[in-house]
């Protein structure tokens, strides 16, 4: 039996390899350690044979990345990667799976320009995202010896049952939009499948190296939407004659060459020796959209909402949530907020334009909720919940409150007013039960 360790809690790539493995039995045994805060540090290594890193975060700034980001990408993205390996090899593990990205290759190149990488193509980040990938391939490969073998993955764009980025964006379109546009280009793309496949393939054979695993075929953004749709029961028509529109539309907007430029892998530098792709491109599509659909139609959604601090902390342990329900992530707007899919203006009681900020708060949760449409909303506090609770109210919705773990014999101010209006209230201390008699004692949250 091989026994894996994922570093990084509720990640898509994370839970996705989780659950494929289950279907190799006994053969493998797998965990994971939730890397936010230093509660890991403290988690034994020892015994495993194999760590898979996916802790990071991911890139979604489309314009000027701030000071405060950058630090926070190679804090995370290079700091952290580099310190779980050598706790990793002092651990005694034999193996480090580290998952970087095509990004390490700069961006695609525009609508009408290709962009061929092979194994000579030397590494050029774009940004800071890009450069703290490589800066935590260049200190995972300082810690490799016979007895600590790293592997480097560089995937291009992963999609699959609930991703996030470009493919949710493509498969909205093709649903609603009867004709788009028809552009010549070639991308290479991982289907989540794929990827677990390969990466348990790197664990079985004790590999050691970089890699660049991608679907067999080439894929063609105008095509997918195509496909996409057929997917759905619906054509879509593909209309020639946009391309010039749309490269005068790149020199504005990075998004055009993001969805419609070129970027992809020499097919010999991601061949291997045994059979990775186990499910074509065709199908993947085909059993991504029917899984979305059936999540869409079957499962409530899920809001998590929180002030920023420890009450996001205690808010993230709620996102195995996620492995049986949709849902998305809110929080503050703050320099260190991590992996949120909204981020919410941060008011203080009492500050300067308080009530400014009041309203900005409450229109950005309005636009939220209508986008989304959550069944539930689930918060630890603070302020930051306020305009969510009056939405669960007017539209009849679930609302769930959780009283922060940090006050053990007294409540919060938030605590006493959300507790008239709350569902569902649930403390994590026992002697708060003489102030929320009508609440849940549901333990700790760590």
């Amino acid at each position: 039996m091989k026994k894996i360790l994922i570093t990084g809690a509720n990640s898509y790539i994370g839970t996705s390899f989780e659950k494929y493995m289950e279907k190799f039995g006994n053969d493998y045994s797998v965990d994971t350690v939730d890397m936010i805060g230093d509660s890991w540090k403290s988690v034994s290594f020892s015994g495993y044979d194999c760590v898979f890193h996916v802790a990071g975060i991911a890139h979604s700034d489309n314009g000027k990345i701030s000071k405060e980001k950058e630090k926070l990408y190679y804090a995370v993205n290079t700091d952290l990667t580099v310190e779980t390996a050598k706790k990793a090899k002092a651990d005694g593990v034999k193996q480090f799976i580290f998952m970087s990205s095509a990004i390490v290759y700069g961006n695609s190149a525009p609508i009408g320009k290709g962009k061929r990488i092979t194994k000579d193509t030397p590494v050029r980040p774009a940004n800071c995202y890009g450069d703290s990938k490589v800066q935590a391939e260049k200190g995972l490969r300082k810690l490799e010896d016979d007895s600590f073998k790293v592997v480097i993955l560089r995937p291009p764009m992963i999609y699959g049952k609930g991703s996030k980025g470009n493919y949710p964006l493509m498969s909205k379109m093709a649903q609603k939009l009867p004709i788009f546009p028809y552009v010549k280009n070639r991308r290479s793309m991982l289907y989540i499948d794929n990827l677990c496949e390969f990466v348990r393939l790197m664990i079985t054979n004790s590999e050691r190296g970089t890699f660049w695993p991608q679907n067999k075929e080439y894929s063609n953004t105008s095509e997918m939407v195509r496909m996409i749709g057929a997917a759905h029961g619906k054509k879509v028509h593909l209309i020639k004659g946009f391309t010039w529109s749309l490269k005068l539309l790149g020199l504005v907007t990075g998004i055009v060459d993001k969805a419609f430029g070129n970027l992809y892998y020499d097919k010999k530098m991601s061949e291997y020796r045994q059979k990775y792709r186990v499910v074509s491109l065709k199908n993947s599509i085909v059993q991504t959209e029917k899984n979305n659909s059936t999540e869409k139609k079957t499962k409530p959604k899920i809001c998590l909402v929180s002030a920023s601090g420890g009450h996001y902390e205690q808010l993230c342990r709620l996102k195995v949530l996620f492995d049986n329900f949709d849902g998305f992530v809110v929080t503050e707007k703050t320099d260190f907020s991590l992996n949120a899919d909204y981020y919410v203006t941060q008011v203080g009681l009492g500050e300067d334009k308080f009530f400014r900020k009041t309203f900005r708060l409450f229109k950005e949760a309005r636009s939220i909720c209508k986008k989304e449409k959550p069944d539930f909303v689930i918060t630890t506090g603070t302020y930051a919940s306020l305009p969510f609770m009056v939405y669960c109210k007017f539209h009849r919705k679930k609302f769930i409150y959780i009283e922060t773990f940090a006050r053990v014999t007294d409540t919060t101010k938030a605590g006493r007013f959300m507790y008239r209006f709350a569902d569902l209230f649930i403390y994590q201390w026992e002697p708060l039960k003489k102030y929320y008699p009508k609440g849940i004692y549901g333990g700790s949250i760590y």
